[in-house]
């Protein structure tokens, strides 16, 4: 994933390509490669991955995970007189690799993380928004199309990093 810039030190435009496709262009060629089946059993659910968070600085991925909102919430309305679903997850701060190692790589910065802006005084874990994807592509979900669904402990403020 690219790292932050502010405006005054943009992005190599190799960087906003490679993130752009990371974070939007391979969720939509996936829902793409799988929409014929989906169309054919008039059934189908795609849950994809967004952002919740803006960043101050700027970030490729920030707009790329936008686009997958928007995207996704099109595409819904396209699809849903076809019984297919299609709905976003933004998952706050959660124990994965990326946020222990990279991001809050301390003891003491995942717990300053916390007290600051995570209500629920935790990070979540992966099987939470496991069991958010399994709802959503559930046939008790038939009825939920065109949202995203934070999964953040209530995260409260724009990232500032």
């Amino acid at each position: 994933m690219a790292a932050a810039h502010s405006l005054d030190s943009p992005l190599p435009p190799d960087e906003w390509e490679e993130t752009f496709n990371l974070n939007f262009a391979a969720a939509r060629r996936l829902a793409e490669a799988a929409l014929p089946g989906m169309r054919q059993a008039r059934w189908g659910r795609i849950v994809t991955i967004t952002g919740a968070l803006a960043l101050r600085r700027m970030n490729a991925a920030t707009p790329a995970k936008a686009a997958i909102a928007s995207w996704s919430r099109a595409l819904s309305i396209q699809l849903a007189p076809e019984g297919i679903t299609v709905n976003c997850i933004a998952p706050g701060r959660i124990n994965t690799e990326q946020v222990l190692r990279r991001l809050y790589a301390s003891e003491e910065s995942r717990r300053r993380e916390i007290e600051l802006n995570v209500p629920a005084g935790r990070f979540g874990e992966p099987e939470e928004i496991a069991a958010v994807v399994a709802f959503l592509s559930s046939i008790h979900a038939s009825y939920v199309t065109g949202t995203m669904i934070p999964v953040d402990g209530g995260f409260l403020r724009l990232d500032l990093k």
